[in-house]
């Protein structure tokens, strides 16, 4: 009973709403009918040593159907082949831009940001990274989603690229967190802030509703900067949506397996404030439901008791259900379906992780592209 009542009962609830959310996750693809009103969008890039990533970035903006747009790039004080480039490029609707000397108490893509929305004068504010890749529609799909909400803000989830085992692993694992754990009508309500996941990878404000909120100014320090900005949206009153973004936008990440572990490390402590207790009950949390129904079937099919059962049965339907929860938020990402299987080496991986990011936090500092940035 103990089993059932804290893994298969568990598992049953995260299944059906794994599959209820789906249902629920509107797609940016399906915002096809124009609004009425095309207003003029500023597509903002910040960049830092960019310059694996632009040669793919730069021809899907260009491309952009939209009629009424502006983009502008601001190379970040990058330190390789970036604003060479960028220079490459040519089009009346590209602005170049030379970022400032990062302010005291700033982190990079927040400054850099809040630099391209004050130099932009579009009536929609349309932040992008340079890791992205983008269908020629997508700024027309973002302006719809928008109209068709009236919202203040839009976050879209990219189709993420996966490259190396650990982003296998890790990544279409994150993304099942939001689907399973986070209910859809929790997250599009203004009610419950604290349900903010985002992605700076492609969201877009009002002109006016960034500027009356505040802007990157007011998480100038944050490293989850664009689940702050939800979050601080959400408790202001604003109208805020998350979509997916499959099929319109793609976002590879990371080039192998070493940058997954850095770039991931240097914010998976910062999900749970820096708290060393919830950090540790959702580590052994992730330990219980994925990997110990595993050692549960293998035990009972040898017949040892554990919690004086042996019901290899309940054993292996606790294992379909997390399979099946697993799968679907899978598929609705567009990873691989098959990577679901893997998810109990996904949880172990995830706890690798977060030991080194709560690591990286003792020490005190944490470097990400050519920059050190204090973490206490």
């Amino acid at each position: 009973m103990i089993l059932f009542l804290t893994l298969t009962l568990p598992w049953l609830l995260l299944c059906l709403h794994t599959w209820l959310n789906a249902l629920l996750f509107q797609r940016l693809a399906h915002f096809k009918k124009p609004a009425p009103h095309q207003p003029k969008v500023s597509l903002l890039v910040p960049a830092r040593n960019e310059e694996k990533t632009l040669p793919l970035l730069m021809p899907s903006l260009l491309a952009q159907n939209y009629p009424n747009l502006e983009i502008l790039v601001l190379n970040d004080n990058s330190e390789d082949a970036t604003q060479s480039i960028l220079e490459g490029f040519s089009d009346p609707r590209l602005k170049l831009m030379m970022g400032g000397p990062l302010p005291e108490g700033w982190r990079g893509k927040p400054n850099a940001c809040e630099q391209l929305a004050h130099a932009s004068s579009g009536e929609i504010l349309l932040f992008t990274d340079a890791d992205t890749v983008w269908h020629k529609d997508a700024t027309q799909l973002m302006v719809n989603a928008l109209h068709h909400h009236r919202a203040d803000a839009v976050s879209t989830w990219p189709e993420q690229i996966l490259v190396g085992r650990i982003s296998h692993l890790i990544q279409p694992f994150l993304a099942w967190s939001i689907l399973a754990l986070m209910p859809m009508v929790m997250i599009n309500s203004r009610r419950f802030p604290n349900m903010n996941p985002a992605s700076g990878q492609l969201f877009a404000y009002k002109r006016e509703s960034y500027f009356k909120f505040g802007g990157f100014a007011r998480v100038k320090t944050s490293i989850l900067e664009d689940m702050e900005c939800a979050k601080l949206l959400k408790k202001d009153g604003f109208r805020y949506k998350f979509l997916n973004g499959l099929g319109v936008v793609q976002c590879k990440m990371y080039n192998n397996d070493q940058e997954v572990l850095d770039g991931f490390s240097r914010n998976f402590f910062a999900v749970v404030n820096y708290q060393i207790l919830p950090f540790i009950a959702a580590a052994l949390g992730f330990f219980w439901v994925f990997v110990f129904p595993i050692i549960w079937f293998v035990l009972a099919l040898f017949g040892v008791p554990i919690f004086g059962e042996a019901n290899w049965q309940l054993a292996l339907l606790t294992i379909v259900l997390m399979l099946l929860s697993t799968a679907r938020s899978y598929a609705e990402f567009g990873n691989p379906i098959a990577l679901a299987l893997l998810v109990p080496l996904s949880a172990l991986t995830w706890i690798r992780i977060a030991a080194l990011s709560w690591y990286r936090f003792v020490k005190g500092q944490v470097t990400w592209k050519g920059r050190t940035y204090n973490l206490r």
